[in-house]
């Protein structure tokens, strides 16, 4: 059986603006770029399945996605420092 670590009140807080931080950057990205981070990490599709949904090439999918998260990097990086 799987056992989940117990998480402190300041853990969950930390956790909490973390992903408001996360939220916020992503908010930040074109458009594209963000609804292919989301799809890819939120939903789990993979970038061919992108791909094919969005009806664009699969190069262009995948700069995006790793565009973004460069971007989401410097971001977060500005935010946590």
């Amino acid at each position: 059986m799987l056992q989940l670590d117990d998480v402190s009140g300041g853990q969950r807080a930390e956790r909490g603006e973390l992903a408001d931080a996360c939220s916020a950057a992503l908010a930040q990205l074109p458009e594209p770029q963000a609804a292919a981070i989301q799809l890819a990490f939120f939903r789990g599709w993979t970038h061919e399945e992108i791909a094919a949904a969005t009806g664009e090439p699969l190069g262009t999918v995948k700069a995006r996605i790793r565009r973004g998260l460069l971007a989401l990097r410097d971001v977060l990086k500005e935010h946590h420092g």
